[in-house]
C-alpha cells in the first residue's frame, strides 16, 4: 500500500481505466489526474470525485509545486500512442505527440517518483527518428527504428550519453537546454530498476485481448514482480458483456441495404460460427415462455482489417478510439418441420436474399431454418464492461447531466487503460515493500 505521506499520480488520465486499477490496488483514491482534454476530464471528474484534477496540458503542471514536497509512491503514465500503433494506417506522423513520453522522464527528474508504470500500444519500442518523405508528411526512419526508446529507457536507468542520438531530442523536449543540475542527472541516469512487456488485457480479468505495452520502474531496491496471467481456456468470454435485450435490425429488406462487404464478412461469420460449428454459441434471448421451437446464435463481426470477427465464447479483440468496429450478428432459427420452401446451408450465397432466411442448420443435432438476421453494433456499455469497467461506471452524462456523445465514449473506452490489468501490474509491486519488511 502507498504510505501515508505518498501521493498517487495519474498523467494523460482519460476514461479513468488506470484510476480504477489504482483505486483497486491501493484502496484509496487517486490524489491527482492531468488531461488537457476537458471531456476526458469531465468523465474522470465523475467517477473520482476525491481526485484532485488538472485539466491542462501535462507539461504545463509543475510536479514540484504539485507534490507540494510529497513523495509520489506511484505514478502512471500513458502517454498517446496514435502516432505509434499500426491502426493509425498510413497517416502522418507528429514529432511533438511522439514525444510526449519524455514526460516520464521530466517527473522523474523534477521530484521524487517510487515507482510508476507506463502503458502504451507495443509499437513504441519502435520510437525513433522521423524523415520527411515528401509535402512536410513525416514517416519512421527504417534505419533507426527504437532508436529513441533506447535512449529513452539510457535515461531513466544507467544514463544518456551526449554522443546518443536521443541525448538532443531528450533535452530539447525536457527543456533544460541551459540546465546543467538536470543534463548531469540525465547523463548519470535516474537509476530506476526497469523492466517491460506485453500484456494482454484477457490474461488479467478483461473480457478483451487488447495487448499493450508496459514498463515497471522503481528505485526502492525492492524486485519488479509482474502479474500471473489467466489461462486462456479460463479467460472471461464476451458474451458475459452482452446486453442480450437488444436485438438490432433486420438486414433483410432495409431501405437502404447494407454494403456488399458487409453482407459478405455476415455471411462468411455466419458459416464459420453457425452454420459449420459443431457448438454455435446459443444467446441467452428471451422467447415467448414456454416456446422450444426458437433459439438464437450470436457472433461477433469486425468492420475493419479485412477481419470477418470471432465467437462470442472468447475475449474480444482489442477496441481503439478510432470508433466502433465491432457488431453483434444475431441469427433467430425456429425449429424445420419440413415445409418446402427451405434448403441446406451447402454453398455460400454471393448476397443475401430474403429466401436466405430460410436456409436450414442443424444444432445439438435438431434442425432449425434462419428466421432472420439482425445486426447491431455494440454498444459504449458493452465496451467498457469488456474493458474491465466496473458496472456502474458513468459515461453517459457529465457531471452537470449533460449526455455526452456517442462518438466521446466510444474514443474515451477505446484509449482507456484495463482496470483490471492496471490493477494487477500496480498490486503485484505496491505491497511489495510492506512484504519484504514484515519479512524482516
Amino acid at each position: 500500500m502507498l504510505r501515508d505521506n505518498e501521493i498517487s499520480v495519474d498523467c494523460y488520465a482519460g476514461g479513468g481505466g488506470a484510476s480504477v486499477g489504482i483505486e483497486w490496488a491501493t484502496g484509496r483514491p487517486v490524489d491527482h489526474a492531468i488531461n488537457h482534454d476537458p471531456a476526458a476530464i469531465a468523465m474522470h471528474e465523475l467517477n473520482h470525485p476525491k481526485t484532485t484534477h488538472h485539466c491542462e496540458s501535462v507539461w504545463n503542471v509543475d510536479p514540484v509545486k504539485l507534490c507540494a514536497g510529497r513523495t509520489v509512491g506511484l505514478a502512471w503514465f500513458s502517454p498517446d500512442c496514435t502516432h505509434f500503433t499500426i491502426a493509425s494506417g498510413g497517416k502522418p506522423l507528429n514529432k511533438k505527440i511522439r514525444s510526449l513520453a519524455w514526460l516520464t522522464v521530466h517527473w522523474c527528474l523534477s521530484v521524487d517518483v517510487v515507482l510508476f508504470h507506463l502503458e502504451n500500444v507495443k509499437e513504441f519500442q519502435t520510437w525513433g527518428p522521423l524523415i520527411d518523405v515528401g509535402d512536410g508528411k513525416l514517416r519512421p526512419d527504417p534505419d533507426r527504428k527504437g532508436e529513441t526508446f533506447d535512449g529513452f529507457i539510457l535515461a531513466l536507468t544507467t544514463g544518456l550519453k551526449p554522443n546518443n542520438p536521443a541525448w538532443g531530442e531528450a533535452v530539447k523536449e525536457l527543456n533544460i537546454q541551459y540546465d546543467i543540475s538536470a543534463k548531469l542527472k540525465l547523463f548519470k541516469g535516474l537509476g530506476y530498476d526497469l523492466e517491460h512487456r506485453i500484456i494482454t488485457a484477457s490474461s488479467n480479468g478483461a473480457a478483451t485481448t487488447r495487448p499493450r505495452f508496459f514498463i515497471t520502474a522503481r528505485k526502492d531496491g525492492n524486485p519488479i514482480n509482474w502479474p500471473k496471467p489467466i489461462p486462456i481456456e479460463k479467460q472471461k468470454p464476451i458474451s458475459d458483456c452482452i446486453d442480450w435485450s437488444v436485438e438490432g435490425r433486420s438486414i433483410f429488406n432495409r431501405k437502404k441495404p447494407l454494403a456488399p462487404k458487409t453482407l459478405n464478412r455476415i455471411w462468411v461469420g455466419l458459416e464459420k460460427y453457425v452454420f459449420n460449428c459443431e457448438q454455435p454459441f446459443i444467446a441467452p434471448v428471451q422467447f415467448t415462455k414456454d416456446d422450444n421451437s426458437q433459439l438464437a446464435t450470436a457472433f461477433v463481426m469486425k468492420m475493419r482489417n479485412g477481419c470477418v470477427g470471432h465467437s462470442m465464447n472468447e475475449p474480444m479483440h482489442t477496441v481503439t478510439g478510432g470508433g466502433n468496429h465491432f457488431c453483434v450478428v444475431f441469427a433467430f432459427l425456429v425449429k424445420y418441420f419440413g415445409t418446402s420452401n427451405a434448403k441446406p446451408v451447402t454453398e455460400p450465397a454471393g448476397t443475401f436474399t430474403t429466401k436466405d432466411r430460410y436456409a436450414l442448420v442443424t444444432v445439438h443435432s435438431d434442425t432449425y431454418k434462419i428466421r432472420d438476421i439482425k445486426l447491431r453494433v455494440f454498444m459504449p456499455k458493452e465496451l467498457f464492461l469488456a474493458m474491465g469497467f466496473p458496472s456502474d461506471y458513468k459515461h453517459t452524462h457529465d457531471l452537470n447531466g449533460k449526455k455526452i456523445s456517442l462518438a466521446e465514449q466510444l474514443k474515451r473506452v477505446g484509449n482507456a487503460v484495463s482496470p483490471p490489468t492496471a490493477a494487477a501490474i500496480i498490486s503485484a509491486n505496491i505491497n511489495t515493500e510492506i512484504q519484504k519488511e514484515a519479512a524482516a
